[in-house]
């Protein structure tokens, strides 16, 4: 076990870094990216991620070289499971059979990888199923990032999907509801993940994200969209108020709230009331606020899903998903 790592998320438009001990996160800070270095959540040029992941590293001090990855959710393959109770090599080489109808190529072009969610016993208290989180990812894609990592002075210790970085943390937290939804608005996408009892549940990806506002102030500014980017984060000449970004606003909030509407209705049971915030575009006030009153769910900050006793060194919405996978390596 370590006592410190580095969590690393590489997104489309930008890297993000997350010093953390077993105490939860210490510090954090992302980069932007140039154009065009990651697509779809794919790495196109290697080397030059591989550069700014090394410069990012060396902006914060003290980052250790053992490092934790998020994956992108384009490159991971993830399924809740319910297996036989068995020992861990049966898992392992019954796992990839619960894949073959969901893969491209053959099994062993992949790695896969579990966490249990529950046991089930039966009524002399003997374990009967096991409940998992089970993902598949490519293995030359590993290898790819193991490369990348390399190059930029780290050791890739552990690479997990977003989901299991997010349930890294919320089983930290003692604080937290049941049932909680996780919105993590990015630039170009926004994932709605769904926990209950610590466990993940689902997901709706959708195709959409803050650059919409980017395209909205460029717009109506007839600016670069780039340009535009710089005046959305800083609130420049107060666009954010703009209407064509209060539509956006609304664009998106409607769909955040169909995943959750969505969600409720395949769970009545449930008693899903809070939303959990994060990514670059959580730094959006207007946006939020549009998010709470089309959803009439209760929201809070990236900081509350993060470890107790970290909120106060807490200031990067954005990275909250590596300091769930750096999580991963120091329990």
């Amino acid at each position: 076990m370590l006592r410190k790592i580095s969590g690393v998320e590489i997104g489309n438009y930008s890297i993000k870094l997350a010093l953390c001990s077993r105490n939860g996160l210490l510090r954090a800070q992302s980069a932007p990216l140039p154009d065009n270095v990651v697509k779809s959540g794919r790495i196109t040029a290697p080397v030059a991620a591989g550069e700014q992941l090394r410069a990012l590293r060396r902006s914060l001090r003290g980052a250790p070289r053992a490092a934790a990855l998020v994956l992108p959710p384009s490159l991971v393959v993830s399924r809740r499971v319910t297996l036989p109770a068995m020992t861990e090599q049966e898992i392992a080489l019954n796992l990839p059979y619960e894949f073959r109808d969901f893969l491209k190529g053959q099994n062993s072009e992949y790695y896969y990888d579990y966490i249990v969610q529950e046991t089930v016993k039966d009524s002399s208290g003997k374990p009967e199923k096991l409940k998992l989180f089970a993902s598949a990812v490519p293995s030359r894609a590993i290898a790819m990032y193991f490369s990348l990592f390399r190059s930029a002075g780290f050791r890739l210790k552990a690479a997990i999907p977003p989901e299991a970085a997010l349930q890294n943390l919320i089983r930290g937290r003692t604080d937290l509801p049941q049932e909680l939804a996780v919105a993590d608005i990015g630039h170009t996408l926004t994932s709605v993940y769904f926990f209950c009892g610590g466990s993940f549940r689902a997901v709706k990806r959708i195709e959409a994200g803050s650059s919409l506002v980017d395209e909205a102030v460029a717009y109506e500014k007839n600016m670069d969209v780039h340009i535009a980017r710089n005046y959305k984060e800083n609130d420049l000449e107060q666009v954010q108020t703009l209407e064509t970004c209060k539509n956006a606003y609304n664009n998106l909030a409607v769909e955040i709230m169909k995943a959750i509407n969505f969600y409720s209705y395949e769970n009545r049971s449930g008693t899903l009331r809070d939303i959990y915030c994060i990514g670059g575009g959580s730094d959006l006030k207007p946006l939020l606020e549009v998010i709470r009153h089309t959803t009439e769910k209760t929201l809070h900050p990236a900081s509350e899903l993060v470890p107790c006793g970290s909120q106060g060194c807490f200031s990067a919405p954005d990275c909250v998903l590596a300091a769930g996978a750096a999580m991963q390596a120091v329990r």
